[in-house]
């Protein structure tokens, strides 16, 4: 896939264009994998080019000697992974695949 097929990266330049394509680095994630984690800051940013996440919250169930996860929300492609945690500068993003998923990390 071409970086500027997706909407985040229509009309960047050709020299963009190659810096992302000689800079990126594509990563695959299987079933539940997580993609983005809480417990650190990602060193990158990840934008999705194939597949689905799902952002989730673990929901503490007193009952229950586990947490219980709970999707707040679904990304798709050209959705841009680890950028919270980067701005807030600590980690706040749980990020799992729902399918296989592609991302270009930068």
């Amino acid at each position: 896939m071409d970086i500027s097929d997706l909407i985040n990266f229509q009309g960047i330049s050709e020299r963009a264009k190659n810096l992302i394509n000689e800079n990126g680095e594509v990563l695959k994630y299987n079933i539940g994998e997580p993609l983005v984690t809480d417990d650190f800051i990602p060193n990158k940013i990840q934008i999705i080019i194939e597949g689905e996440a799902r952002l989730i919250h673990l929901e503490k169930i007193a009952t229950a000697k586990y947490n219980l996860p709970k999707t707040i929300a679904k990304f798709g492609t050209g959705t841009i992974l680890g950028l919270a945690s980067l701005l807030r500068g600590e980690g706040c993003e749980r990020i799992n695949a729902i399918n296989e998923v592609k991302t270009v990390s930068l």
